[in-house]
């Protein structure tokens, strides 16, 4: 079996403070940097990961959670593979707002028909727990999303979950970019038309 190479577009949704920016430091760095100020608009995160001799080109959105800038989230979804909703486990807020976030998702989606496959995260598992977790899995399960629980800040789960979302995708091989920018030639008509 020949290795594949995949492009990967991935946004991160969900209430500001719950950890976006330092979950994705976490999986694209493997760092944190506890001074992070809250993300403005938007941040891109880029890396590629190999899996079972596969390539994965991952281009990763890292949304503000700021009600003010939720216009700006929705042209971030287009063309996306995954949407991922963080909530913090320490704040029950946090999660019964992954509703409004999945309804965003909805309304702003599915014009071109693609299917962006959701994943609920629930972050800072490492500190007391204050959401209930069976309501979390049940609130999944019904609606057919994915669910993990990490931490950012120690780093559990986090590669665990990325990689185990990019291996369940039914992936189609990334385009070829070779004749990109190459001009195609074809017959010349007579005429105006």
């Amino acid at each position: 079996m020949s290795a594949k190479s995949y492009q990967c577009k991935m946004v991160i949704i969900g209430d500001s403070t719950v950890g976006k920016t330092t979950l994705l430091n976490r999986y694209v760095k493997d760092t944190i940097d506890l001074t992070l100020q809250t993300t403005i608009g938007v941040s891109f995160f880029h890396k590629n990961v190999y899996l079972q001799g596969n390539t994965y080109k991952l281009e990763i959105y890292d949304t503000a959670g700021q009600e003010r800038f939720n216009s700006l989230v929705p042209m971030y979804y287009q063309r996306s593979h995954f949407c991922f909703i963080v909530f913090d486990l320490q704040n029950l807020n946090s999660f019964q707002r992954v509703e409004f976030w999945e309804n965003e998702l909805k309304k702003n989606t599915n014009s071109d028909g693609a299917v962006i496959q959701r994943v609920v995260v629930g972050n800072k598992c490492d500190k007391d727990v204050s959401v209930n977790e069976q309501e979390v899995i049940n609130w999944c399960k019904g609606r057919g999303v994915h669910y993990y629980r990490v931490s950012a800040l120690t780093g559990e789960g986090v590669n665990e979950m990325f990689n185990e979302i990019l291996m369940k995708y039914s992936w189609q091989p990334a385009e070829d970019t070779s004749k990109v920018g190459q001009t195609i030639v074809g017959d010349k008509k007579k005429g105006c038309c």
